[in-house]
């Protein structure tokens, strides 16, 4: 450079970049930190760190999302609600202080006002990291699986490092039984994290979903290398639902126990063991009751339900098991808490409507069906049994009316046809 002046070369140069580069550094080791400490549960710590990192970069939803979780596993999540609805109050257009208050609404399970929430952070800043995942995960919770679906897309759009939001996406794709759709998105998620044990997870998933059980196993068996306990428990659950659906269900039931062994708070292998004792029920023993099982059924799923308090698979099979003891209270209690999990599932809607009729609870039985028919007029099931919640209070006009809209639906039901034409009372 010539006249007065510093004369820039290439190491001042560099030692500008770092000064420049050093505030980032910063940032990006406290938050680094933070998740390290949090995954430890060292949440005092974690917290600390978290508050140093938002220090750093205000802007960055992540450490604001720690900090939210290290205040809600230390009990202070009210008083960080306090704190920043102040800072939202003193900055009305702040996206990321409108995520950080819905964020503490959605762990305090008031999904009204997160969603409220989530949507006002992304009116302000459509490319906002974390608030679709947010919305997703709330969706996903409440069975709107399209709705999940869109949200959890446009996370990936905004913010194309989130492995959760792979995961997540890919699991809702398997909900909906759109295995094609699951297997595109592990996929993906392995081009972003080649080595993510989540990925070869949920691809073994898909695979298995689509009747690939070779390839299944080969997803689960890459990822040995990465992280042998969790690998181990995978292909122990997908030995163990192979030898299940081809009715070995003592080989299923040792593979699960050694996945259970190499995993022991993994619900879905409690789960799938408690499901291997009830179809070891319903073909061994020919029809002959065996309470036995049945209560290992129970201390299974109950173990699963411990783990994961909102796996709705787990309270379906534990209330299929208390009805096979007679429990039949306990059973619909069982089927209640899956329908308040899951208040869009047609099934979940049709499987505690035939609870209630089965026990004579015909209003509430109508009541559920009608919920049903309100998310799906098309369905035919709900509709046929509908038909039989009114045909046992005697209410023969209206129960006709019912089970001709499921045969227009459905033609292909000659039970229902026979029922039709004679009146013969069987109960399904």
């Amino acid at each position: 450079m010539k006249g007065k002046g510093i004369a820039w070369d290439g190491g001042v140069i560099c030692a500008a970049l770092i000064i420049l580069l050093l505030p980032m550094q910063s940032w990006a080791s406290n938050l680094t930190k933070a998740q390290k400490l949090y995954r430890e549960k060292k949440y005092e710590q974690a917290l600390q760190a978290a508050k140093a990192a938002v220090k750093d970069n205000p802007a960055q939803v992540m450490a604001h999302k720690i900090l939210i979780r290290c205040y809600n596993k230390l009990n202070r999540l009210t008083a960080s609600l306090t704190n920043y609805t102040k800072l939202l109050l003193a900055d009305p257009q702040n996206p990321t202080y409108q995520y950080a208050v819905a964020y503490i609404y959605d762990l305090k399970g008031k999904t009204k006002r997160a969603i409220e929430g989530y949507k006002k952070a992304l009116s302000l800043n459509p490319k906002l990291p974390l608030a679709n995942y947010g919305l997703a995960w709330i969706y996903d919770d409440q069975g709107r699986l399209s709705d999940a679906v869109d949200a959890y897309q446009k996370e990936i759009k905004n913010n194309p490092s989130n492995q959760e939001a792979y995961y997540n996406l890919g699991r809702v794709y398997i909900k909906m039984k759109r295995y094609d759709k699951a297997v595109g998105i592990a996929k993906a998620l392995l081009k972003v994290a080649p080595n993510a044990l989540a990925g070869y997870n949920l691809l073994g998933e898909a695979y298995y979903g689509q009747g690939s059980e070779d390839k299944a196993l080969d997803a689960w068996r890459k990822t040995v290398a990465i992280e042998q306990k969790d690998i181990q428990a995978g292909v122990y659950n997908v030995r163990g639902l192979t030898f299940d659906a081809k009715g070995f269900y003592n080989s299923a039931m040792r593979e699960y126990r050694k996945g259970i062994a190499k995993d022991p708070n993994n619900a879905r292998l409690h789960s799938n063991l408690a499901r291997a004792y009830m179809h070891k029920v319903a073909s061994k023993t020919f029809g002959r009751k065996n309470d036995k099982w049945y209560k290992e059924a129970v201390k299974e799923f109950k173990k699963a339900l411990a783990i994961n308090p909102k796996f709705g698979d787990a309270y379906v099979g534990l209330g299929d098991a208390y009805f096979a003891l007679g429990r039949n209270d306990e059973g619909i209690a069982q089927y209640e808490k899956y329908v308040k999990l899951n208040p869009r599932d047609i099934k979940g809607l049709n499987r505690l409507g035939n609870a209630y009729k089965m026990l004579g609870y015909y209003k509430k039985a109508v009541a559920q069906f009608n919920r049903a028919l309100q998310l799906d007029p098309k369905n035919a099931e709900a509709y046929r049994n509908l038909g039989f919640a009114y045909y046992y209070q005697g209410l023969q006009d209206a129960a006709k009316a019912q089970w001709e809209k499921s045969l227009q639906l459905n033609p292909n039901q000659p039970l229902l046809v026979e029922q039709i034409k004679t009146g013969f009372r069987k109960h399904r």
